[in-house]
């Protein structure tokens, strides 16, 4: 039995730190793509507000702004099938297919073919934003 059970923490250890090194490999911009993908297959309308911009301006930043956009998130969110939600949420689990970075902008693409998606974003005062136009 000492044997199973040394066995069994030496796999969830050796799980625990492969999936801690992924997630430390990440870039900011990647993680700001990642949270605003899940946005949209939680349907979160906050979340989804709190990372888009507009003309150069968070929108959580603005009043107004984020009020409307709140109030029009479900509007402005894709609707996903089961099928769509499935695939998206396998996409979050592989990662990006694709990431790049130029200066204050980067674009990070999930999934491949006709199914990819990508995020344009900017980054505002350090932090990163997508840009929906």
């Amino acid at each position: 039995m000492r044997t199973a059970r040394t066995t069994l923490v030496a796999v969830a250890t050796s799980t625990l730190l492969a999936l801690s090194a992924c997630g430390e490999d990440q870039t900011e911009s990647e993680k700001a793509a990642e949270k605003f993908m899940q946005s949209m297959v939680d349907r979160d309308g906050d979340a989804f507000c709190s990372l888009i911009e507009i003309e150069g301006q968070p929108v959580a930043e603005n009043e107004e702004a984020l009020e409307l956009c709140t109030g029009q998130a479900d509007d402005a969110m894709p609707a996903m099938d089961d099928d769509e939600r499935k695939e998206a949420e396998k996409s979050l689990e592989d990662g990006p297919e694709k990431s790049e970075e130029d200066g204050d902008k980067a674009s990070v693409t999930y999934g491949t073919g006709d199914d990819a998606f990508d995020i344009d974003l900017v980054r505002i005062d350090g932090d990163w934003f997508v840009t929906l136009v």
